[in-house]
């Protein structure tokens, strides 16, 4: 295993070959295809490991492709679902107190990141509605600004004058 390899990725468990796989794509960045293809890679060899999974989504986000970041952060949210037993996203009360009440747990935060990211991706793809009521709900659950909910909504909230405003030298 590359010593670089295990250091950038020490904080989860992953095979050894897989974190190559995700260094092989961050030292390949700029050669888009190739690092592409490094991330399916470690996607087809980490058996939904919910990190690696987390990392291709952050990846394909930042690479713009955002129907594939919106299924990762989707497929992260479903796995820490039915491991951890959270009730659907539709039985809000219930998934709000589930969350609350295990926001400490390694998986819990991650769901809550990737349902973050979710409504980020929405944004992004023009989806402002559904993206704010995520957030709203998420509101109540990162009261620390922890997972950046309180930044992205003051964002959407902003009028569009103030911004532009701001921009003026």
């Amino acid at each position: 295993m590359n010593y670089e390899a295990e250091n950038i990725f020490s904080w989860f468990e992953a095979p050894a070959y897989v974190k190559d796989l995700l260094y092989q794509a961050v030292l390949h960045w700029e050669d888009t295809p190739l690092s592409r293809e490094y991330i399916m890679m470690a996607l087809d060899k980490s058996n939904d490991d919910i990190n690696v999974l987390t990392a291709a989504y952050r990846f394909f986000f930042y690479k713009q492709d955002y129907s594939m970041a919106l299924q990762l952060a989707l497929k992260v949210m479903e796995k820490v679902r039915s491991a951890k037993g959270l009730p659907e996203s539709y039985k809000i009360g219930e998934l709000f107190k589930a969350l609350r009440e295990n926001i400490e747990d390694y998986d819990v935060r991650m769901f809550i990141n990737a349902y973050a990211a979710y409504a980020f991706i929405l944004l992004k793809l023009g989806n402002i509605e559904k993206a704010t009521e995520i957030l709203e709900f998420l509101r109540y659950i990162d009261v620390n600004g922890e997972f950046g909910v309180p930044i992205m909504l003051d964002i959407i909230s902003k009028p569009q004058e103030e911004e532009e405003d701001e921009c003026e030298y």
